[in-house]
């Protein structure tokens, strides 16, 4: 196909206007798929109104599996776009000049993939909770501040891409994306994580390097498919010891501010919420309907243990949390790491200087 076909399309002014759209429309039952600018071009320029028109035609088929948009300068997307077949799987969109997306394209439910990188989006509509079927989502390269809290109704979710933006801080519904399996938020502006990571039981690769993170939470132990965590450009100096209850890991912490720290213990006492909480666990009350909805979120948290005595720790500790940097070693890195301790006494019971797995 000459190379004019395609640019008749999408630049009609300059040149005559051809059957490209037709003829590539009639090969979708064998191609599955249809690509406006495969050749990648940065001259060609797609019209609010061609859009439309490209739209239109494409409702009655019904084999189109993917749809490459890629590089039309696309600044908006018309709310016609839900109008697309529903036999959609995959629609790329990368590399425009998206700076918003319509709640109308949240109705392509049946899509698996979509790819929206390299675009200038600032936030994502909160609508896109109703992509349940979508396992991958690209959202790199934009100018996302903060990922919306309906992130975590994308319970289908296996990757998920936040690389290169300027996010934040990440909302706790995350955690209830059980099935992702890769996360990468790397070259973001992250100073700490949720707890509720621990709760992605799937993930196998965790990139967070070159953000601002200061310290991990324990639950980052709780991954027990991890191979890969990437943290080498942050801020971290110290690491949680649950860490190393992760066997086969695949570790990377270059260029953070590890350094010899003193081991003297470091004892919180707890707070009242705290003891309120503590004693709420120890009498066993289940009822949380006449309880605050602060102390119902802080009961809702997760459990840490004792690194000496394994025993519960709620809170700051059941009467007393007790920190101790010591020296662990992690695949290549012998670096400091965090112990917590229920009371003074496990504290002093623990004789270990190295932990972790060589």
């Amino acid at each position: 196909m000459e190379a004019d076909e395609i640019i008749s399309l999408l630049n009609p002014q300059k040149y005559n206007e051809s059957r490209y759209l037709e003829q590539q429309i009639e090969r979708i039952p064998s191609w599955g798929s249809l690509d406006l600018n495969p050749w990648g071009w940065t001259t060609v320029e797609l019209s609010q109104e061609q859009m439309i028109k490209l739209i239109k035609k494409m409702r009655s088929v019904s084999h189109l599996s993917d749809l490459f948009l890629m590089k039309l300068k696309l600044k908006t997307l018309p709310p016609e776009i839900s109008m697309l077949p529903s036999s959609l799987r995959k629609l790329n969109l990368c590399c425009n000049s998206l700076s918003s997306l319509p709640a109308e394209l949240c109705l392509l439910t049946q899509l698996k993939g979509l790819y929206l990188g390299g675009n200038q989006l600032t936030t994502l509509p909160p609508e896109i909770t109703k992509l349940q079927q979508l396992e991958e989502l690209y959202c790199n390269g934009n100018l996302l501040i903060t990922v919306p809290d309906e992130i975590g109704g994308l319970t289908s979710l296996k990757k998920l891409m936040l690389y290169e933006n300027t996010i934040t801080h990440l909302p706790k519904e995350i955690g209830k994306l059980t099935n992702l399996q890769r996360l990468d938020i790397y070259r973001n502006r992250l100073v700490q994580l949720p707890i509720e990571i621990g709760n992605l039981k799937s993930l196998e690769k965790l990139n967070l390097c070159h953000n601002m993170l200061i310290e991990l939470p324990a639950q980052i132990g709780k991954l027990a498919k991890l191979e890969g965590l990437y943290l080498h450009g942050n801020k971290l100096r110290y690491l949680p010891v649950e860490i190393s209850q992760i066997t086969n890991l695949d570790l990377t912490l270059t260029g953070n501010l590890f350094e010899e720290q003193p081991c003297s213990p470091m004892v919180e006492v707890p707070s009242l919420i705290d003891l309120c909480c503590t004693s709420i666990k120890r009498a066993s009350i289940t009822s949380k309907i006449l309880l605050p909805g602060e102390v119902v979120e802080y009961l809702e948290r997760d459990i840490r243990e004792c690194t000496w005595c394994g025993r519960a720790l709620y809170g700051n500790g059941l009467i007393q949390r007790v920190h101790t940097i010591t020296w662990g070693s992690f695949r290549r890195y012998t670096v400091p790491v965090l112990c917590t301790y229920c009371c003074s006494r496990c504290n002093r019971m623990e004789h270990l200087t190295t932990i972790g797995s060589e």
